[in-house]
């Protein structure tokens, strides 16, 4: 069995770091700029930045758990597996078939899965007009935390 690199977790926290001191830099140029076109969108009331916050936590908590499987498998294994959770997930977490198609009993559960936190935080910010989805944001956090304190954890390089 291979000893994981000690220095890999000083190295993704690095790396997201950086990811989010470029993400807010590039917002403060935009507003700065005067990107009115992503200040605010007037068809559905929302601001960008709730969209983008969802997004940003969304793609953490992915890009976690995408690392933590790409560290943890073979190759094949990684791409048989990636490709199994996403056609599980698309099918149950609210994007192929909506919540409220499924059992008032799963419904909390699905909900608490990644998708089902993105589909409905999206949903509401975009076609209800919700300032910010702080349930569906928390539960994202608690997937993005989750997913890269694992990776750093457990990746290894082959």
């Amino acid at each position: 069995m291979k000893q994981r690199d000690p220095d890999f977790g000083e190295f993704v926290l690095h790396l997201w770091r950086e990811r989010i001191q470029d993400a807010a830099k590039r917002a403060v140029e935009q507003i700065a700029a005067g990107d009115t076109q992503l200040a605010y969108t007037a068809d559905c009331g929302t601001t960008w930045i709730a969209r983008r916050a969802v997004l940003c936590i969304c793609i953490f908590a992915f890009s976690g758990f995408a690392l933590l499987l790409a560290g943890t498998l073979r190759a094949e294994a990684t791409l048989a597996g990636a490709n199994l959770i996403y056609v599980v997930l698309l099918g149950v977490g609210g994007v192929v078939f909506p919540l409220t198609k499924f059992p008032r009993g799963a419904r909390p559960l699905l909900e608490l899965l990644p998708t089902g936190a993105l589909s409905t935080g999206l949903r509401d910010v975009l076609a209800g007009g919700a300032a910010f989805p702080v349930k569906d944001a928390a539960t994202l956090a608690i997937w993005a935390v989750a997913g890269i304190t694992l990776a750093a954890r457990f990746f290894r390089w082959e």
